[in-house]
């Protein structure tokens, strides 16, 4: 397997939970010999409930970083929550009642300056059945401003693959192998080995994530390297595999 050298899901202390900041998931993003990582810290309700307005304000303070830092290219991604069965990403519906006018909704105004967009389900509280996952999903992949979809491994009571990937397909889209998800279980390994070989079998992208929390994890792709040689998985679909590809795969401007 080629090596990786963009990490497409990385979080920093932006996030509240994870422990590093940017400049040291730079260093070791340099160190680990990558070329570029995408900041994609946490923004739906579970995440920031208490405290919406000093997340937001984080997020989208993002856009004054530099493009390139040490040599490395930070990409300007958010991972947002898909929070409902009909396939709403988080605050669709809602403005911030005092600090901006009502035009626009906490939603738009957090992508507008968006380069990645990968929206995730995180089931904290409510679960749906397979038939609303599957329509969760497939209504996602239609949404125009999402890139990457996010971990879809971890849903309970999971999904109809088949229609799931052919609309990814269909709508170019890229399925995340989350590094993290393959440390869970045997039984959530196998369930991601089945939905890569059908991405294989579609010619579906995928993106290789290591949903890192601290800058010691960035860069971190063994299981997914394993779990892809498992299956003598195709390298040309494998979007984050250079810089050079994701840009032209995820189709945001260098």
């Amino acid at each position: 397997m080629d090596k990786i050298t963009v990490d497409t899901h990385v979080h920093s202390i932006t996030s509240i939970h994870a422990y590093s900041t940017i400049q040291e998931c730079v260093n070791a993003a340099k160190k680990k010999g990558l070329s570029a990582i995408a900041i994609t810290d946490h923004f739906g309700p579970q995440f920031c409930c208490k405290h919406l307005w000093e997340s937001y304000s984080s997020i989208s303070g993002q856009k004054e970083i530099p493009n390139y830092i040490d040599g490395i290219r930070v990409i300007n991604g958010i991972e947002i929550d898909i929070v409902d069965k009909d396939g709403h990403l988080a605050y669709y519906n809602e403005t911030f009642p005092y600090a901006y006018k009502k035009d626009k909704t906490i939603l738009e105004r957090i992508l507008e300056n968006k380069e990645l967009v990968i929206a995730s389900r995180h089931e904290f509280d409510e679960e749906f059945s397979m038939e609303e996952n599957t329509k969760m999903y497939i209504e996602i992949l239609k949404n125009p401003q999402v890139d990457i979809l996010g971990h879809c491994d971890r849903v309970r009571n999971l999904f109809n693959i088949d229609n799931v990937l052919e609309t990814a397909y269909k709508y170019k889209k890229i399925i995340e192998i989350n590094e993290m998800s393959l440390n869970k279980s045997k039984k959530q390994y196998e369930y991601c080995k089945k939905i890569a070989r059908l991405c294989a079998q579609l010619g579906c992208f995928i993106s290789l994530g290591s949903d890192s929390h601290n800058a010691f994890q960035i860069g971190n792709f063994i299981r997914s390297y394993k779990l892809l040689n498992e299956i003598d998985f195709p390298v040309n679909l494998i979007a984050n595999l250079n810089l050079e590809r994701f840009y032209n795969i995820a189709n945001f401007k260098i």
